[in-house]
This record gives structure tokens, sequence and C-alpha cells, in this order.
């Protein structure tokens, strides 16, 4: 039996009620919000792989850390 010292899940907009990506693309030029939503929903449907957009949303939204930090109290908030 393999033994982890961690355990990461997904809870985006199931739990939180809050997509982060799109939450952190909002702060962003609107081609940018538009851009991550059309990638992020070709992914869902399977027309391209989700892992190979995860980075590529990430560069092109270049969040701060403040921004993440406020992206986490908007999780605490939703919840």
């Amino acid at each position: 039996m393999t033994h982890f010292k961690s355990l990461v899940l997904d809870v985006d907009s199931t739990l939180a009620a809050i997509e982060g990506i799109d939450w952190l693309a909002t702060r962003r030029d609107a081609s940018v919000a538009e851009w991550v939503a059309r990638v992020t929903r070709e992914a869902m449907d399977g027309l391209i792989p989700l892992d190979a957009i995860y980075e590529q949303r990430l560069q092109a939204i270049a969040p701060t850390r403040s921004e993440v930090h406020a992206l986490a109290d908007a999780y605490v908030d939703a919840l």
C-alpha cells in the first residue's frame, strides 16, 4: 500500500462555487478572460487535452501573489 503525505482535490465550482482560473482571468483584459473561458470549454468538451492548457492559462493570466491570496479569501467566503 502506498502512503501519501498530502492529497490535492479540485473543488473549484463544485464545493466553493468559484472557478478559480476564471475568477483570476476576470482581473485581466476581457480578451484574456474570453480566451481562458474558450480553451477551458474546449478542454471540457474533449476537443483539446485539459492538461495541455493548465500552464498556458496561468501564463496568460500571470496572477500576482496578492491575487492568489484574494482568491483564497473568496473561496473561504463562498463556503
